[in-house]
């Protein structure tokens, strides 16, 4: 009789035991909760305040507001979208195992919009063409163009498409877009946003960067007002051979011409400003192929 009682009496104290146990997991649990989606942290990100939250929660509210979902702290928008805290996302794994797992499971891995050969929803701002490795200063205060900025701004990358307007563009007597006309042109490049500063919370300057060009495949117009396309990466090749001749001779042609152009302007402001060392000293240029003897004497003195 005690041995059964004894052994009922373990069973009930393991039983409590793991129940406390459990509890104290479960309260340790809502320690680590994601403050927007109130469910445990998964790839958390932490905001300059000390803040963390999932990483695409941290996406979804950065697009809507550059401030902490918790504590409205403000985010500059100069700082990217911060990665998934490693060290904390391993602690995650090792303190609640079976909650990670389980959380992971939840989650629906998104398809990757991006790829070696193009990408499937690409955010354009029609204004101009770009060629990689220029850059571009843009003053932003169209809601589309905003919402579209701020979008990119709320991702890790920081990029969207540039294109200009497509040359064929036709337009209804009310302004709008044809439905048969293309909204933009069949080539743009995408660029990254280098620098952002807010001027009033409704107008943003922008600095941007082009990194490769695309092909647009089809583009649509997303619910917020901008267009958005299907892009194909598009390869540049060098040129080779008598093509690549042509091409340094062009340039150097162009690169000349620009440079002569550079060096009068600024001999001409210099004279004008009177900033001359010595009066006279910069004279016009001389003629690119000047006569050796202009006004030759047909009988020269051979006595001088």
């Amino acid at each position: 009789m005690h041995n059964a009682a004894d052994a009922s009496a373990a069973a009930a104290a393991v039983s409590a035991t793991l129940s406390d146990a459990s509890r104290a997991t479960q309260d340790a649990a809502k320690a680590f909760e994601c403050g927007v989606c109130l469910r445990l942290l998964h790839q958390p990100a932490t905001l300059p305040c000390g803040h963390s939250f999932c990483t695409a929660c941290t996406i979804s509210c950065l697009e809507l507001s550059r401030s902490c979902p918790e504590c409205r702290a403000e985010v500059p928008m100069n700082l990217p979208v911060p990665g998934c805290s490693i060290s904390l996302q391993a602690a995650l794994v090792r303190m609640f195992p079976a909650e990670t797992a389980a959380r992971a499971a939840e989650v629906v891995t998104p398809r990757l919009a991006e790829s070696e050969g193009g990408v499937d929803e690409l955010p354009l701002f029609v204004l101009d063409a770009m060629l990689p490795g220029q850059s571009m200063h843009l003053h932003v205060f169209e809601p589309r163009y905003l919402t579209l900025v701020r979008r990119a701004l709320a991702q890790p990358s920081r990029q969207f498409g540039m294109v200009a307007p497509s040359a064929n563009r036709s337009s209804t007597s009310h302004g709008l877009e044809s439905r048969h006309s293309s909204p933009c042109a069949s080539h743009g490049s995408l660029v990254v946003i280098d620098m952002v500063s807010e001027l009033d919370g409704e107008r943003l300057l922008l600095e941007v960067r082009a990194t490769r060009r695309f092909k647009v495949l089809r583009p649509f117009r997303h619910e917020a007002g901008y267009v958005c396309a299907r892009a194909e990466w598009v390869a540049d090749n060098p040129p080779s051979g008598e093509d690549e001749a042509m091409s340094t001779r062009l340039t150097n042609l162009v690169l000349g011409r620009e440079l002569r152009l550079a060096i009068d302007s600024w001999v001409e402001e210099v004279q004008r400003r009177g900033k001359e060392r010595q009066v006279g000293q910069l004279q016009p240029n001389p003629s690119p192929n000047p006569s050796p003897n202009p006004h030759p004497n047909p009988h020269p003195n051979p006595n001088p």
